[in-house]
């Protein structure tokens, strides 16, 4: 589960930053500040302004923005790098 995800400017990439994500995996382990390098095999990218309503891979610089992400189960991989991959599989009822 995504708890927190924003996009981090910086000179790292061509696209200068990186989506950092608060993650909740399914043993309760959590994971503070983790890069996530993809969403659903899509490169992360940034979204300035208004709300991500639609799981696109993109993220808002301010995570109260990044509605889409939350209230969501994924899946995950851990690349060489460190960095996640996320695979959406379910969106829970509320």
């Amino acid at each position: 589960m995504v708890e927190k995800i924003s996009w981090k400017h910086d000179n790292s990439t061509v696209a200068g930053g990186k989506a950092l994500a608060d993650l909740v995996l399914a043993d309760g382990t959590k994971v503070a500040g983790a890069t996530i390098a993809s969403v659903d095999n899509a490169v992360t990218t940034n979204y300035n302004s208004g709300v991500v309503e639609v799981l696109t891979a993109e993220g808002a610089d301010d995570y109260t923005n990044n509605n889409a992400y939350y209230n969501r189960i994924f899946t995950y991989s851990v690349n060489a790098d460190g960095s996640y991959d996320l695979l959406s599989i379910a969106t829970p009822r509320m």
